[in-house]
């Protein structure tokens, strides 16, 4: 819901029941200095979508679902605050035949960063648990099933050489055990492969955080940040 996007003057009466446990009709049109129909228009909508309920009295007051949305609204701009997106990265390791210890990486066929090789990740979704999303993501991408422990957090930002913000990502690194099934390839995003870590270091494009969260995988660090900056041609 935090991402709908609503008519200024919905997020102006989400602002506005924000700060109070109730509100008329009335109070609540004054600031958008709207008609009364046009007004009643947008307050129908909000109540429509589930963001608002009319109550008994005839006052407003923001449902479970409208408390969420406007509580990701930026004071100032009244407009839904950008946040870091969150992600997991796994550090997913095998020892193979003569001793060597492979890592687990995909090669990424998908933009941004088309090219790059990098942990198996994806996206947490809301109310997810962060080793279910690892879960899941490593059936889907890999047919591979682990169970995970999460070894720490590390964020990251992405800037263009013209100093833009390109990306502001927040990683939870997670680290398998148990690890079993046969590798797959089904999946459309990346390719994936068992690389040695001289081999993973050998390749033109690889994620300076890739090789970092390996190397710290014997520290005691819980949080980490990291400032990075591209050619967007690499973007």
């Amino acid at each position: 819901m935090g991402e709908t996007q609503l008519h200024r003057t919905q997020v102006s009466i989400l602002h506005s029941l924000r700060y109070t446990e109730s509100e008329r009709f009335n109070a609540l049109m004054h600031p958008t200095k709207h008609t009364s129909d046009t007004f009643k228009f947008h307050l129908r909508k909000l109540v429509k979508s589930g963001y608002v309920t009319k109550l008994e009295n005839g006052q407003y007051q923001l449902t479970p679902v409208g408390k969420e949305y406007a509580n990701s609204l930026n004071e100032q701009r009244r407009s839904v605050e950008k946040q870091p997106k969150v992600s997991i990265l796994m550090v997913i390791a095998k020892v193979n035949e003569v001793g060597e210890r492979l890592y687990l990486v995909q090669k990424r066929s998908r933009n941004p960063f088309y090219g790059y090789w990098s942990e198996v990740h994806g996206r947490a979704e809301w109310g997810e648990s962060f080793e279910a999303t690892a879960k899941r993501q490593l059936k889907r991408q890999a047919g591979l099933d682990a169970d995970f422990s999460i070894r720490g957090f590390r964020r990251v930002r992405d800037f263009a050489t013209n100093e833009i913000l390109l990306e502001d990502k927040l990683f939870v690194i997670l680290v398998a055990k148990n690890v079993s099934g046969e590798l797959t390839n089904d999946y459309d995003g990346g390719n994936n492969a068992w690389l040695t870590f001289d081999e993973l270091c050998k390749q033109d494009k690889v994620f300076k955080s890739t090789i970092e969260n390996i190397q710290n995988l014997g520290s005691h660090e819980f949080y980490t940040s990291q400032d990075n900056t591209y050619d967007l041609g690499h973007y």
